[in-house]
């Protein structure tokens, strides 16, 4: 990737920071950060900061939480809460990021077969594995009106019983960003948009704002980030590089209170370097076979997709005791036995027992 393309995302990135940060104030910033960090999260362990707690915070600094439960609005009320959701968005999305940092740029041949890799069923519990609580999302080159974005889970309380978001944050070339969400509920994805659009209705409808629907391309967007994140999830992404892990609460002085001391750059961390980097030579040379008059396919990425399996005794024996199981199969380099000489050598660390 070009150095000054990707100077410029994090420099957007590092600004969208300090925005959410002024809109809060340093203050209540710095003490939110102390207080997610040491102390108990009483919500799901894969979210950090809730949308929730976060439009609470907003909306009462504006004075607005009490106007809203009541249902006595003033004039002007509804584009103020319009507003500060978008704040609240960014803080759950850029405050979680900013303490850790990692910056994940995607090799533009595993970028292209993700983001348009089909997608039915949705892995939510893979999702909880994402490698930080909100992950920078690079882009090779600019996609959906975006350079990059964060994603991250959010717990939806509103709407009983509690369950999962998937929610992100795109960042476009002039540093706008633009929340987007999906609800986790369904088992595909057709109905997890269903139920999005249900819930968002509801929602409107609650403050007294009219319902609008998203566009069809909102979750096409939706879909390509959600591929991304589950390559990150998957149990052996080719990464360049570990995440950092949280930072502890620390007081460096004694006139101070306690607070967080985060890294102050990103943590560029490559992904897909070793696979892109053999795909694009193997391309370049053409592959060839060693032996026997046929041809075999040029080493290329088998998409990410769903496969049934059917398991237990039944699976050999007897097919109608047979279960069947759904599981979802990670993007996978075809052919890497013939490249096992062009791929750059990886170390992993191994920890003494």
């Amino acid at each position: 990737m070009d150095k000054t393309y990707l100077h410029q995302i994090l420099s957007l990135a590092l600004r969208a920071v300090r925005e959410a940060r002024e809109a809060l104030g340093e203050e209540r910033w710095r003490e939110l950060e102390a207080v997610l960090l040491g102390g108990e999260r009483p919500w799901h362990e894969a979210v950090l900061l809730p949308l929730g707690l976060a439009q609470e915070m907003v909306l009462s600094d504006a004075g607005l939480r009490e106007r809203l439960d009541r249902a006595h609005l003033l004039p002007g009320d509804l584009e103020r809460i319009s507003e500060l959701n978008l704040q609240a968005c960014d803080l759950a999305a850029l405050l979680p990021w900013n303490l850790t940092k990692g910056a994940y740029v995607f090799d533009p041949d595993l970028f292209r077969s993700l983001v348009g890799a089909p997608l039915d069923r949705l892995p939510v519990d893979l999702l909880t594995r994402l490698p930080e609580y909100a992950p920078l999302l690079v882009f090779p080159e600019p996609w959906q009106g975006g350079v990059g974005a964060w994603v991250h889970l959010d717990l939806d309380t509103r709407f009983a019983p509690a369950h999962l978001e998937f929610r992100a944050v795109l960042l476009g070339e002039n540093g706008r960003r633009l929340p987007l969400l999906l609800d986790l509920t369904g088992a595909t994805l057709e109905e997890c948009i269903q139920g999005t659009q249900t819930e968002t209705l509801l929602s409107q409808q609650l403050v007294g704002m009219e319902g609008v629907s998203f566009p069809a391309a909102v979750f096409d967007t939706v879909r390509g980030l959600l591929n991304l994140a589950l390559y990150l999830a998957s149990e052996e992404p080719d990464l360049s590089g570990r995440p950092r892990p949280l930072p502890g609460v620390a007081q460096r002085r004694k006139d101070r209170p306690p607070r967080a001391y985060p890294e102050p750059d990103p943590l560029r961390i490559e992904v897909g370097w070793r696979i892109g980097a053999a795909l694009r030579r193997a391309r370049q040379e053409g592959a060839r076979p060693e032996g026997g008059t046929g041809k075999s396919p040029q080493p290329h990425i088998r998409r990410a997709h769903w496969h049934l399996y059917w398991t237990g005794e039944g699976s050999r024996k007897d097919p109608s005791k047979a279960q069947p199981r759904v599981r979802w199969i990670e993007p996978v380099l075809v052919g890497a036995d013939r490249l096992k000489d062009e791929l750059p050598a990886v170390v992993r660390s191994v920890e003494e027992r």
